[in-house]
């Protein structure tokens, strides 16, 4: 059986604290989470399977997040 990674934005206490982002977009072509508020941005690793993940260490319960689609102006809500 597969374990089945969530999608959303999951915290990390080890090895090094953080924060996981997973979001499933097949037909975007860049997604970054934004971080606020001092926008800092990071771009998530694209998977074949439609996933987009990353790692932003030193984020923690509460953190505000979200995500820039194909380098659009808006920013989105995250759908998880």
């Amino acid at each position: 059986m597969n374990q089945r990674t969530p999608l959303g934005a999951e915290i990390v206490a080890s090895p090094e604290r953080g924060v996981e982002f997973r979001v499933w977009a097949p037909a975007a072509r860049r997604i970054a989470v934004v971080i606020e508020p001092e926008a800092r941005e990071i771009v998530l690793q694209r998977a074949a399977d439609g996933q987009a993940t990353g790692f932003v260490p030193g984020l923690g319960d509460g953190a505000r997040y979200r995500y820039r689609i194909d380098d659009a102006p808006e920013l989105f809500a995250d759908p998880a």
